[in-house]
């Protein structure tokens, strides 16, 4: 039996599909061109795993609902209570290095068009803009909240270190669920991500719009949806 999907299959997307592409592309642009439809496609893989990190927050939300009374009780007994909760910062650790790794793409996605004029000249650039535009403003902490989750042991590695970091010198958050927000101190400030359907959706939503200032490689790309669970 053959557990894992392959393409053509409903849902699986094949980046095959760009090879035509890839085959026009002039002498000198092809590697940064291979690049940038890679980092493209990328997109699309960083929703699909911020997805994953809230349907994680689903699913314990859902094994908590399932355990009641004295059942309770012996999760609490055996650690599965406190399992779930590690389970949940996960989550919230993941979507935040998610978000950057997004934002860092998108940045780089157009910091290298200069190198394939190919691609370039038949750019949708004012729309690029605006999506890139709508990431920070959609997802203002994104770097800090990173930057908070890569660095959890140095913030804490001294008294001096924490009082860079706590909100006024005291209070720090060093990373963890709050319902489902996840918050971390980063700089003398709380960074905070909401991982719901809103947050995919914004998400989604910008990368529909970063694909469509590619009309060259309209159909190409992969499909923005919401994956079976």
């Amino acid at each position: 039996m053959d557990f894992f999907p392959r393409p053509g299959e409903p849902g699986v997307y094949d980046i095959g599909i760009l090879q035509p592409f890839v085959n026009r592309l002039p002498e000198g642009e092809e590697e940064a061109g291979m690049l940038m439809l890679f980092a493209l496609v990328r997109l699309n893989g960083y929703l699909c795993d911020l997805q994953a990190a809230i349907g994680l927050i689903d699913h314990v939300e859902a094994v908590r609902l399932q355990v009641t009374g004295s059942q309770m009780d012996q999760v609490r007994k055996n650690g599965s209570q406190h399992m779930l909760s590690l389970w949940m910062d996960m989550a919230g650790r993941d979507a935040a290095m998610t978000l950057f790794h997004y934002d860092k793409t998108l940045s780089a996605i157009r910091s290298e068009m200069r190198h394939v004029p190919f691609i370039c000249s038949k750019t949708d650039h004012p729309r690029l803009r605006a999506a890139a535009k709508a990431f920070r403003e959609g997802f203002p902490t994104a770097e800090k909240a990173r930057h908070g989750v890569g660095h959890r042991a140095e913030t804490l590695a001294g008294i001096a270190s924490v009082k860079v970091h706590a909100i006024d010198g005291k209070k720090l958050h060093f990373g963890g669920m709050d319902g489902r927000t996840y918050t971390v101190t980063f700089e003398g400030a709380d960074r905070k991500l909401s991982l719901v359907e809103a947050t995919w959706r914004s998400l989604a939503n910008i990368t529909r719009e970063v694909y469509a200032a590619f009309p060259q490689l309209d159909g190409l790309l992969p499909p923005i949806e919401r994956k079976a669970e």
